[in-house]
């Protein structure tokens, strides 16, 4: 140490960034008590409860089957949505990785609906929604979540802690993903799985970390569980790791550690290959047969459909993502940047992009219509806004690019909170009462989502519904309520009052979340603002 026992004045005064991790923990926390403030509270949309069924029959029969002994169970599903298996069982033609991962929220709820039923006889009747309350925070979690690895890429690629913040909460709140979050598609998981691959891959560049490896090709199989479209990833995240791995020192140590890390990235992967052709052989006798119909697996690689669909999808005023994040059009801004010092890292983006992407503008039968914005976009969204994240931060750099910057982040902010203030679906039914069908919203300026959006929160109401317990005791609820029900704000607690809960069973817990959201917003900034000393250090020699 230093004879007279103090540090330098030069150690005294050096001071490094805010602690990565309290950040990140904080960064979680204000957007999970955010994602809760607005929660829907339940799922409703026919995909939805697809899952729903199969997770049910998980966790009360140990079975894949869509259960059908439950009163919440839909009365039909569309005959195409299913398939009936060799066993004579009804089985859904999703895969089976989202239920899966919905399993330990139903059980949650499931637990709570038993001690709501038995320690709050004011909810009586109505306690049988919680564990649908549960299930639908898998949304709000996974893009929490994908958030954080946005925050921790964009440190990776040398940003400050204050911007990949920004980055973090702006990705949150500013794009699809804040939306889609609390509808009940599985989108939010698949982008979760297709990041947190991308995310991994690069880590294990980075540190060489057998874990970094086994994390990738865990996520990925994952989501290729959930959904096969991720399944080609193994292409480009496979190329990207084989360039490291071999890239790596040579001899027989260098051998040893190649093999381990391939090992542990089949060790991830493959038991989730292996669910799926399972899951293929209980549903129709065949472990490469999904069930679902030819029609709805027809590719085109002709351009006019190309085109026409990378049109549809990115630009077109109904359902093109540029028009439903404009944000991410800065992301052209950041492609130079980015190439000049991770060209490899971007190739692998490149190709997942693709990967995700790819599908839905070769496949010719599929335009989803029913969507605000196009959310079969939503796992590309993370990846763009990587790219937009350095756009900005070099737009900050002048008056000018700051204002046109602010512009784009607080337009963005503004199409999310019309998107989650009024219930997903209400536009689209006007617009199918109009024109008898839902594919005018795609290009017809009458039928722009975002102007039906509007129209639908001025037509919001708080006025309280009567509902008879006797109607609602089995879980259906009657036509009649569901359409009041919709002309309520988007949220829980909107819900919850309208059908008539006691105040205080909503005040305290939306109380409760909003000094969170207080809370966990004063200590983010002080952290960011208090940046953490470093210590002194021992000088040799002394």
């Amino acid at each position: 140490m230093n004879v007279t026992g103090k540090a330098s004045s030069t150690q005294e005064q050096a001071r490094s960034e805010p602690e990565p991790r309290r950040v990140a923990w904080l960064l979680f926390g204000l957007l999970v008590v955010t994602y809760l403030v607005t929660a829907k509270g339940f799922t409703e949309i026919t995909d939805a409860e697809n899952y729903l069924t199969v997770t049910r029959s998980l966790v009360n029969h140990g079975w894949v089957d869509i259960s059908t002994d439950d009163a919440l169970t839909p009365h039909t599903f569309r005959a195409t949505w299913h398939v009936q298996g060799p066993d004579g069982r009804t089985y859904s033609l999703w895969g089976l990785g989202y239920s899966l991962a919905q399993v330990p929220f139903y059980a949650a709820g499931k637990a709570a609906a038993g001690l709501a039923a038995r320690w709050l006889p004011s909810i009586r009747g109505l306690e049988r929604f919680l564990p649908r309350a549960a299930v639908s925070l898998v949304g709000p979690l996974a893009t929490a979540l994908t958030a954080l690895l946005v925050f921790y890429v964009l440190m990776g690629m040398r940003l400050t802690p204050t911007w990949a913040t920004v980055g973090a909460l702006v990705y949150g709140v500013g794009t699809l993903a804040f939306p889609y979050s609390k509808i009940g598609f599985y989108e939010p998981f698949q982008a979760l799985c297709a990041f947190a691959t991308f995310a991994a891959a690069i880590h294990y560049r980075r540190h060489r970390q057998p874990w970094a490896i086994w994390v990738a090709g865990f996520a990925l199989g994952w989501g290729a569980c959930t959904k096969l479209v991720l399944l080609p990833l193994l292409v480009p995240v496979g190329a990207y790791l084989a360039w490291v791995i071999f890239a790596g020192s040579a001899g027989a140590a260098g051998r040893g550690k190649r093999y381990r890390d391939i090992a542990c990235f089949l060790a991830g992967v493959v038991p989730w290959i292996a669910v799926i052709l399972w899951y293929n052989w209980v549903r129709t006798g065949s472990v490469w047969q999904t069930g679902q119909r030819a029609a709805d697996l027809v590719f085109s690689a002709a351009p006019g459909v190309v085109v026409s669909r990378f049109i549809y999808y990115f630009f077109s005023p109904g359902s093109g993502l540029f028009i439903y994040s404009p944000l991410l059009l800065l992301f052209f801004l950041g492609l130079r940047p980015a190439w000049r010092q991770w060209k490899i890292e971007v190739l692998m983006g490149a190709g997942i992009a693709a990967c995700l992407a790819g599908p839905y503008m070769l496949q010719v039968n599929l335009l989803d219509t029913w969507s605000w914005g196009p959310r079969y976009m939503v796992p590309l969204v993370p990846l763009l806004f990587i790219l937009t994240m350095l756009a900005v931060v070099r737009l900050w750099e002048t008056t000018r690019g700051r204002r046109v910057a602010a512009a784009f982040v607080a337009l963005s902010i503004v199409v999310q909170l019309l998107a989650i203030a009024t219930p997903y679906g209400n536009h689209y039914r006007r617009v199918r009462q109009q024109y008898g069908t839902v594919a005018a919203i795609a290009y017809q300026p009458a039928a722009f989502p975002l102007a039906g959006q509007v129209r639908s929160l001025l037509q919001a109401s708080f006025k309280r519904i009567v509902v008879d317990r006797r109607e609602v005791a089995s879980g259906i609820i009657p036509e009649h309520i569901k359409s009041e029900v919709r002309r309520s704000l988007d949220f829980w607690w909107a819900y919850a009052y309208r059908l008539g809960l006691p105040r205080g069973v909503i005040i305290g817990p939306l109380g409760l979340l909003i000094a969170l959201v207080g809370l966990f917003s004063q200590q983010l900034v002080a952290t960011l603002r208090r940046p953490r000393v470093r210590r002194p250090t021992a000088t040799a020699g002394h």
